[in-house]
């Protein structure tokens, strides 16, 4: 198997013949799919998921029967505009046997560390079902800290840090309310003593901002500047991807040093921001923070995107063969955290056109002959 990517080879005669099968099949389905699911119900998607997944699978085979009578039915789906709620991380390496999307991380533990700037940062670990610790005041517990009542010092700036396989929530000294997704890091001041409120993130975090009209609350990340006075909103800035903010409710102002630019979001918004520019988009905001909740959701996003934010929420190495039949492969996908990483993969596998094999803390995805 090659490391590098590489566009399908030509091919003629019968096996051309079953290319273009394969190809109608595969797009059969996903048109099949985007129309049954296009506006679900979030609470009947986890309900039904087993149910609808066979489903896609026994439609699969009356496509086989049916390519002609689906061709009208490919050109109408084909219209339609599906929005694409988040840009995943991509920090994807060549591996001898295929296409290392990311690797588990050794420790679960989310640290604390208590940063002055002038000697080393004083750490504390807090694993999983570990009683709750003090810290200068703060509270921190295997599920969240709470920094209400954190000393105040300007010279110190806290820097929680979340591994893989982890949602945690914080408590900042204003009341202000941020969920950090797996794989991210905030850094804050113990409290807020200034003219402003201004916090770090790298990673991903769902801020539900206090309300103080006199101290704006700022969020760097990425090259992005948000900035509110009280609102409810999702960051996403992993290195190496676009920056996402999407506005639940309230009022954002992004400002885009490196393009000169600054914008104003009104609810139900999303922008995505790179080096060369940014788009604004519409879209539903009740999908746009599932993942605090413990669930997963996707629709219509890349096979690629999904094994990766798979990989980071349970903390696993996935490797994917480099195939470009997989590559461009979209799924609509839902999971929930209590589900066992072993039932996702089950699932994943009633898709025909995939093999997804589960070794201990690695999912190594190929594509079936």
């Amino acid at each position: 198997m090659k490391a590098t990517m590489e566009e399908p080879k030509s091919t003629t005669g019968h096996q051309a013949e079953q290319d273009e099968e394969t190809r109608l099949q595969y797009e059969c389905e996903q048109a099949l799919l985007r129309m049954r699911f296009s506006q679900p119900s979030i609470e009947e998607e986890w309900e039904r998921q087993e149910a609808r997944l066979r489903a896609a699978e026994q439609a699969r085979k009356r496509m086989q029967r049916r390519r002609r009578a689906w061709g009208a039915a490919i050109g109408i789906a084909a219209m339609a505009t599906l929005v694409i709620l988040f840009s995943w991380r991509r920090e994807t390496v060549h591996g001898a046997d295929g296409i290392i999307l990311c690797e588990a991380q050794p420790t679960t533990a989310v640290t604390v560390a208590d940063d002055s700037g002038n000697r080393p940062a004083r750490t504390t670990a807090i694993r999983p079902g570990q009683s709750p610790v003090r810290q200068r005041g703060a509270v921190l517990s295997a599920r969240q800290a709470d920094f209400t009542q954190a000393q105040p010092d300007s010279a110190h700036t806290t820097v929680v840090t979340i591994p893989r396989g982890t949602v945690y929530q914080i408590k900042l000294s204003d009341g202000t309310q941020v969920w950090m997704n797996a794989d991210s890091r905030l850094h804050f001041p113990s409290r807020f003593t200034g003219t402003t409120r201004e916090v770090r993130l790298e990673g991903e975090a769902y801020f539900r901002v206090a309300k103080d009209k006199s101290r704006p609350f700022i969020i760097r990340a990425h090259g992005v500047t948000t900035e509110v006075l009280g609102t409810e909103f999702n960051l996403r800035a992993y290195p190496g991807a676009e920056a996402h903010v999407t506005l639940v409710e309230g009022s954002v102002k992004i400002g885009m040093p490196a393009l000169g630019r600054e914008v104003t979001l009104r609810p139900g918004q999303d922008i995505a921001y790179a080096d060369s520019g940014f788009t604004i988009t519409e879209v539903d905001t009740r999908y746009c923070a599932l993942w605090k909740d413990g669930r997963l959701y996707f629709d219509n996003a890349p096979l690629k995107e999904i094994l990766h934010e798979l990989g980071r929420y349970y903390n696993l190495t996935v490797e994917m063969e480099d195939d470009p039949y997989l590559m461009q492969t979209r799924l609509h996908f839902v999971a929930d955290s209590s589900e066992t990483i072993a039932h996702i993969v089950e699932n994943l596998n009633l898709f025909e056109y995939m093999s997804v094999k589960l070794d201990g803390k690695k999912i190594t995805v190929t594509r079936k002959n």
